[in-house]
C-alpha cells in the first residue's frame, strides 16, 4: 500500500500514506469487522472439497488463520461450523472464483 494522498497532507510537507493516516486516526476505522469467515470450494490445496477459514485483521491486512476451521464435501457441510449471528457478505465479480461464501460477524 504505497498509494499517496496529496489532498490529505494539509500539515505535512510530504503526502500521507494510508498507513500514516491509519496511525494518526486509529486503524480500527479501517477494519469494519473483527473477523471474516470465508468458505472456498475446490482450491489447489483441497481439490473437490469445501473449506472454512477465519480471516482476521492484523494491522491493515486481512490474514487467514491456519489450520482451516472445517473441511468437508460441500459448502453446506462446512457452513454448519460457522459461529452464530453472522451476516452473509455479497461477493464481487472480482473475487477469486474459489470463494463460495463470505460471512462477517458482530
Amino acid at each position: 500500500m504505497t498509494e499517496r494522498f496529496t489532498n490529505l497532507s494539509l500539515f505535512s510537507a510530504a503526502p500521507l500514506t494510508i498507513e500514516e493516516i491509519a496511525r494518526a486516526t486509529g486503524a480500527a476505522i479501517l477494519a469494519p469487522s473483527p473477523a471474516i469467515y470465508v468458505i472456498t470450494f475446490n482450491t489447489r490445496d483441497y481439490p473437490g472439497r469445501a473449506v472454512l477459514r477465519r480471516h482476521v485483521w492484523k494491522g491493515l491486512d486481512l490474514v487467514a488463520d491456519f489450520p482451516p476451521l472445517a473441511v468437508g464435501a460441500s459448502v453446506e457441510a462446512v457452513r454448519a461450523f460457522l459461529p452464530p449471528r453472522l451476516e452473509q457478505l455479497r461477493l464481487s465479480p472480482q473475487d477469486d472464483p474459489v470463494i463460495a461464501e463470505a460471512w462477517s460477524g458482530p
